[in-house]
């Protein structure tokens, strides 16, 4: 399977880039990146009233003719820091843009056994939308990885696992080490003591249950801490193995 990183231009694209280059180099996985040039942006555009508000509190009208500008420009700084990532990580690449809807986009993209990366925007959606959006996902994804605040100041990788040759703890162990981090392996009841800091947790989808589902799995290992989710039968699978 790929890394997949679904990019659409909504936040700063180079922390999800760091992390994907991190997880694909883990995985010896091939990077693929989706920059999806959003339909409705580009609708919203072409309405009179729409004005774009800068930093500096500048306010600008937002034009067609401006949002194209924008992505062409967005679609350069992702290839540089693509090419450049990765050829120093060794791992290939690829840059797809793709127009329409984020999420049907990122669906029709992706193939069985890949690993795909969402934006934060995507990862804050509201609980019961997000469970449905990873579990469409998991249907071909083996993981679904949901970006916490700052998934560049990991301070450790942490796998979620019944047992000590769990799937998750193997991917936790070669992540770890692209990323040149530590890595520890907790069992579910352990959850509560997990060590202050962002981290990167690697959990099993089958535990949700257990753990009350993703919104409460989310609320233990905190925002600002990224969440890679395995397909309960991927982890199965590479227990078997």
């Amino acid at each position: 399977g790929r890394v997949v990183l679904g990019l659409s231009g909504r936040e700063e694209v180079e922390q999800p880039l760091e992390l994907a280059v991190g997880i694909a180099r883990g995985l010896g996985a091939m990077l693929n990146c989706l920059l999806v040039e959003r339909e409705d942006l580009l609708t919203a555009s072409r309405l009179p009233f729409m004005r774009i508000t800068g930093h500096g509190g500048v306010s600008t009208p937002m034009t067609p003719d401006y949002v194209i500008a924008y992505l062409r420009r967005l679609a350069r700084a992702v290839e540089e820091h693509l090419a450049a990532r990765c050829t120093s990580a060794g791992i290939d690449w690829k840059l797809e843009r793709p127009r329409g809807d984020y999420m049907t986009e990122l669906l029709s993209a992706i193939e069985d056994g890949d690993v795909v990366i969402l934006e934060r925007a995507e990862a804050e959606l509201p609980a019961r939308h997000l469970e449905d959006v990873t579990a469409a996902l998991l249907g071909k994804a083996a993981a679904v990885v949901l970006p916490g605040a700052d998934p560049k100041g990991a301070k450790a990788v942490i796998a979620v696992a019944r047992r000590e040759d769990d799937e998750a703890a193997a991917i936790a162990g070669r992540t770890a080490k692209a990323l040149g981090l530590a890595w520890r392996r907790l069992s579910p009841a352990e959850l509560h003591s997990l060590p202050e800091g962002k981290a990167i947790i690697i959990l099993d989808s089958g535990l949700l249950q257990a753990l009350g589902g993703l919104d409460a799995a989310r609320k233990q290992i905190g925002r600002a801490s990224t969440l890679v989710l395995m397909k309960a039968d991927a982890a199965a699978e590479g227990r078997g193995a």
